[in-house]
Formats: structure tokens, C-alpha cells, sequence
């Protein structure tokens, strides 16, 4: 292929990428619409004949990774946007340079969901201290501990308002307060949502001052995330360079593509050329998670 049928090539790669992310954006904020109007977590909100449904292993992952976006929307998207990818692959370099995008599609996601493991757990974190200040105001108005559970579910946004109001609908479907919430604990084990839950339920059994009880333990799980925040600004340099590192390849590798017609037929049309593609492409995305793991700060 001529370079300037490369070119028509790549900007009708990009240009399907833009249409992917509108799409995305898009379903995303019609999901969160139908979410708020269906606040009521037994009746699931409909799901459009577009977005397919992902199975359990990827569900879990995808909730786990904390997508701006819903896991059955990100699952669609990559799905329906597979098959032209992989037909641009075939019209730039042959059936040849399709495998490599077939596999390159297939490990971008799992890539991108490693590299993002335990960022709900982090938002969920995030967004307990608030939470936990909210109900103990409400408990000092004279709210029952489940009235003030209820009042703080309603005006929690994001996972933390998710799993709060899973857990009133659970009480309010039969369960005591305390199997409501070791089952939100079960579901999200993170150490400050432990911490939370015991607080809680040592306030409903012992009684006393339970607002007093919560305060406290929104200070420490400020003060834990305060720790953890000024760690990873201390570690953005080096996660800084493993990005620039990791993607420099990449686009050393467009830029000898795209203005030399001699490395493009090589790289793209040749069976060593591809070989040397995708093993490139495979040592990127091993070395860019090596170092995000070199980089990480376990809570």
C-alpha cells in the first residue's frame, strides 16, 4: 500500500476511534439517566438492545477497575469495535497485520483492566469519609441508625452510594441492619469499609455515642487516605516515566510507518516484519506492567 493509502488508513482509524468514544460517552450518560430514575436497585433499569452483557470473569474485573463507565457499556464498546479494527488491519497490511490487531484488541483490554485493579476499592475509599460525616450528623438530629443509613444512601453519589443503597433496599426487603451491611462489607472488603461496618454495628448493639464513634472513624480513614495520596504524589515521577517509556515505541514505531515507505512494507506486509510487530507490541505491554506494578502503592 502507498504511503498516502496509509494515511487515508490511519485517519479512517482515528476517526473510528472518535466515533467509538462519542458512542461511549454517550450510552454512559444514558445508563446514568436511567440509573437515577431507577433508584430502586429491585427493579434493574432496561439495558439497551446494543449493550451486551458481559460474562461473570469480565464483569468483576471490569467493576473491579473502576471504569468511567458502566461494565456492560465497556464491554460493548469493545466488542462492536473489534471487528472494524481488525478489517483495517486487513486493508493496511493484509490478513497477516488482522491477526496482529485481533491480538493486540484482545490484550489492550486485559492491559488497561491489570493496570487499573482495585481502583473501585479506591473510589469507594474515597468517598467514605464524607459518607460516614453525613450519618452521624443525621444521628445526632434524632435519626435511627437506619434512617440516617437511608438519608446518606440517597445523597451518596458514585460505588459508595451504590452499595449503600443496595444495603437499605436489603433491609428493607426483610434483612436486619447488621446482615444488610456485612454483606456490603463482604462485597467490598476494603479496609475502610471494615472499619466502617464494625463502627456501625458497635453503635446499633452497645448504643452510646455512635455519631461521636463515626467522626473518629472518618478522621482515620481521612487521615489513612491522606498517607496513601501523598505516597502516590511522591511515585508520579516514576509512573510519569514508565508511561513515557512504555510509549515511545509506539510512536517511534508510527512515525517510521508513516513517513518510510520501505520500514512500512517491512513491518506490515512481511512475515518477519508482523513477527517483529507483535513480539514489539507483546514486550510493551509486559514492561508497561512491569513498571506500573514497580510503581504501585498497596494500601
Amino acid at each position: 500500500m502507498s504511503a498516502t493509502g496509509t494515511g487515508i488508513a490511519a485517519g479512517t482509524l482515528v476517526a473510528l476511534a472518535l466515533a467509538t468514544g462519542r458512542s461511549a460517552r454517550a450510552q454512559h450518560r444514558r445508563a446514568s439517566v436511567v440509573d437515577r430514575l431507577c433508584r430502586d436497585d429491585r427493579q434493574p433499569p432496561p439495558r439497551s438492545a446494543a449493550l451486551l452483557h458481559p460474562p461473570p470473569w469480565a464483569l468483576f474485573r471490569l467493576d473491579d477497575a473502576g471504569l468511567p463507565m458502566r461494565a456492560d457499556v465497556a464491554w460493548s464498546v469493545w466488542c462492536w469495535s473489534a471487528a472494524p479494527a481488525v478489517f483495517m488491519g486487513a486493508v493496511i497490511g493484509g490478513w497477516g497485520l488482522a491477526a496482529v490487531a485481533a491480538t493486540a484488541w484482545c490484550g489492550l483490554p486485559v492491559l488497561v483492566v491489570g493496570l487499573r485493579r482495585g481502583a473501585a476499592g479506591r473510589l469507594v475509599e474515597a468517598a467514605l469519609p464524607d459518607a460516614l460525616e453525613g450519618m452521624a450528623r443525621a444521628l445526632r438530629s434524632g435519626a435511627s441508625t437506619h434512617q440516617a443509613l437511608a438519608e446518606v444512601a440517597v445523597a451518596t453519589q458514585g460505588r459508595l452510594g451504590q452499595e449503600l443503597r443496595r444495603a437499605v433496599v436489603d433491609i428493607a426487603g426483610g434483612s436486619g441492619i447488621e446482615a444488610a451491611l456485612l454483606a456490603l462489607e463482604q462485597r467490598r472488603p476494603e479496609p475502610g469499609v471494615r472499619l466502617a461496618v464494625a463502627a456501625v454495628l458497635l453503635g446499633v448493639e452497645a448504643g452510646g455515642a455512635h455519631a461521636r464513634a463515626l467522626d473518629g472513624v472518618a478522621g482515620s480513614v481521612r487521615a489513612r487516605l491522606g498517607v496513601l495520596g501523598e505516597v502516590r504524589a511522591l511515585g508520579s515521577q516514576a509512573r510519569l516515566s514508565a508511561v513515557v517509556i512504555g510509549a515511545a515505541p509506539l510512536g517511534f514505531a508510527g512515525l517510521a510507518v508513516g513517513t518510510d515507505r520501505t520500514s512500512a512494507t517491512f513491518l506490515l506486509r512481511t512475515p518477519l516484519g508482523l513477527g517483529c510487530l507483535a513480539l514489539g507490541l507483546a514486550l510493551d505491554g509486559v514492561g508497561a506492567w512491569w513498571m506500573h506494578r514497580l510503581a504501585q502503592v498497596d494500601a
